[in-house]
């Protein structure tokens, strides 16, 4: 697992990241006490300050929208970046304070974000109509729009919608601080995060 302050350490977009289109998922074990207000649902905004776990990279073309999580004690935004407008898409309050928790949230076929909360569906956001994509390994833990403090590990990505089976079996096989791989064993995209003396492994399916 890796602790990130809020501050200084997150990983950085590089260039040409790889995107995942279409359908996707995003998945990872998550620790914090960091409280503050769950962003409101809307089609078009411009949200800063979050606990982003996952910060959207802005993508080329402002009819695609790339997507980002921020995850506080009292619950999980997604959100939608494109254009001018990075809104939440998804606000979902939940008692995630009180230790690890696993959170994962799936677009099949550009449709509007699923999300998972310990293996179980949680809700479903708004479709803004945007061409939808998921930039693999780039601003984990934020960056400048709001920064992740806590703890995080098992961050995966995977290049289509699991279903609500796999999640749940994502949840159960995997702990914290588990060596277990996701559900495929080769990952096409492998990442190690360090920070101070810990680390991440960041996969992508």
């Amino acid at each position: 697992a890796v602790a990130l302050d809020g501050d200084t350490q997150f990983s950085a977009a590089t260039n040409n990241p790889s995107a995942l289109t279409g359908s996707f998922t995003f998945s990872a074990w998550v620790k914090t006490a960091k409280t503050g207000t769950l962003k409101n649902e809307q089609k078009v905004g411009f949200a800063t300050g979050c606990n982003f776990l996952v910060h959207p990279l802005k993508p080329a073309d402002d009819d695609t929208a790339s997507y980002g999580i921020a995850v506080l004690a009292g619950g999980v935004n997604l959100f939608e970046y494109g254009g001018d407008s990075l809104p939440a898409v998804l606000r979902c309050p939940a008692t995630l304070g009180d230790g690890w928790h696993h959170v994962a949230f799936t677009v099949e076929d550009g449709g509007a974000p699923g999300l998972y909360i310990d293996g179980a569906y949680a809700k479903t956001g708004i479709n803004t109509g945007k061409t939808k994509c998921l930039y693999a390994g780039v601003n984990i833990g934020g960056d400048e729009f709001g920064r992740f403090s806590g703890d995080a590990d098992d961050v995966c990505y995977y290049e289509r919608a699991l279903s609500a089976d796999e999640i749940s079996a994502l949840y159960d096989a995997l702990s914290p601080l588990a060596d277990d791989k996701p559900i495929s064993a080769k990952p096409a995209i492998g990442v190690e995060y360090t920070a101070g003396s810990a680390s991440v492994t960041i996969s992508c399916d």
